[in-house]
C-alpha cells in the first residue's frame, strides 16, 4: 500500500487498519475527502483507476466501501462537493453531462442517487452553499435572469421551494 488511502480507528495503534488505498499504488489519486456521516455510513469524495472525483460510500469495512455513482462517467471528475446530510438523506453538488451542475440526493445506491434539476437540461443551477436547517436543506443556488437565490427543500423527496428571498450580489 502506498499514496493516500482510507483508513479506520477506534483511537487505539490496535483498532486502527487500512479499509481502502484504491488500488493505484504510489501515485494513487484516491485521497478519501470532503467527507459526511449518514445514518454510520461514512459519505465521500474520491478516484479509483477509471472514474475521476466520484461519490462513495463506506461501512468501515473493505467489502464495504465502493463507488456509489459514476456520475461524470469515465475519468472526468464530477466535481462532487458540500456533502450534507439532511435527515438520514445525503444531499451535495455535483456536474454531470446531462444535468450540468446541480444539487443531487443520494439514499446510497446508484439508482437512489439524483439531480434536482432547478434548470432542466444541461443548463446549471448550481448549488454553492448547503446547509441542515431545522431538518430542511437551504441552498444558495444561481438561477439564470435571476442570480442567486436562496432555496429550501422540506424532504427527501420533496421539490425545490420557489425562491426564499432574492440575494443580491
Amino acid at each position: 500500500m502506498d499514496g493516500t488511502a482510507l483508513w479506520r480507528t477506534d483511537g487505539t495503534s490496535s483498532g486502527t487498519y487500512l479499509v481502502r488505498d484504491g488500488g493505484l499504488g504510489t501515485n494513487s489519486k484516491f485521497t478519501p475527502r470532503y467527507m459526511a456521516n449518514v445514518s454510520g455510513i461514512l459519505y465521500f469524495v474520491a478516484n479509483d483507476t477509471s472514474t475521476g472525483g466520484e461519490l462513495w460510500r463506506s461501512d468501515g469495512t473493505s467489502s464495504g466501501t465502493f463507488l456509489v455513482r459514476d456520475i461524470f462517467p469515465g475519468t472526468s471528475s464530477s466535481g462532487t462537493r458540500n456533502l450534507t446530510n439532511v435527515n438520514g438523506t445525503l444531499f451535495f453538488v455535483a456536474t454531470s453531462p446531462e444535468t450540468g451542475t446541480e444539487v443531487w440526493r443520494s439514499d446510497g445506491t446508484s439508482s437512489g442517487t439524483n439531480a434536482i434539476e432547478l434548470v432542466p437540461g444541461t443548463g446549471s443551477g448550481g448549488g454553492n452553499i448547503l446547509n441542515n436547517v431545522g431538518a430542511k436543506l437551504l441552498y444558495q443556488a444561481i438561477l439564470p435572469g435571476f442570480g442567486n437565490e436562496l432555496f429550501r427543500l422540506d424532504g427527501p423527496n420533496s421539490t425545490p421551494r420557489a425562491r426564499l428571498r432574492y440575494c443580491s450580489g
